[in-house]
């Protein structure tokens, strides 16, 4: 613990200035915008557990985990020990989704019209949705809403072979 009435170093200040004097020649290259491939949706909607419906409400208490919660954490890992560019989004984000090579829906529990919306045109646009966890009926019928737009199994073409693999030079 440091005491209030403890002298100042100047050691200290003197070595704080010479380290920022060194890097300042770097300061016009500081800033821009973050590398992220994956945008992983934080959903306050979904901030709840669907296994306390029903439960009386002096019974529930307040829990700082929930199911979409647990989804993003556990998202979040997996995409950290990949070592793939990822960042958090919210609804504050929606008009931003181009920026993203795929969304990633971790147990969205509920979705507004907006968001639907959204995501909608995210992949009419190209974009890629990835959603998963329980869901309920309206996050399937969101889902049903957004997926309308996407092609068709049939009209995508296979996948080139590698052709003349025999042909090489052993």
């Amino acid at each position: 613990m440091v005491r209030s009435d403890a002298p100042i170093n100047p050691a200290v200040y003197d070595r704080i200035g010479r380290i920022y004097a060194e890097t300042a020649e770097y300061e016009p290259w500081l800033g821009g915008e973050p590398v992220e491939d994956i945008a992983i949706y934080f959903s306050g909607d979904s901030k709840m557990d669907f296994a306390e419906n029903g439960s009386d409400v002096s019974a529930c208490g307040f829990s700082r985990t929930f199911p979409h919660y647990e989804a993003v954490v556990g998202t979040i890992r997996i995409l950290q020990e990949a070592h793939l560019p990822y960042g958090v989004i919210t609804r504050k984000q929606l008009g931003r989704l181009d920026r993203y090579k795929v969304v990633v829906l971790p147990n969205v529990l509920r979705m507004a019209a907006e968001e639907t919306a959204a995501f909608r045109a995210y992949v009419e646009r190209g974009g890629r949705l990835y959603a998963k966890g329980d869901g309920t009926m309206r996050l399937r019928i969101a889902a049903a809403q957004i997926a309308v737009v996407l092609p068709s199994p049939s009209s995508h073409k296979d996948p080139p072979t590698c052709s003349g693999a025999d042909d090489q030079d052993t």
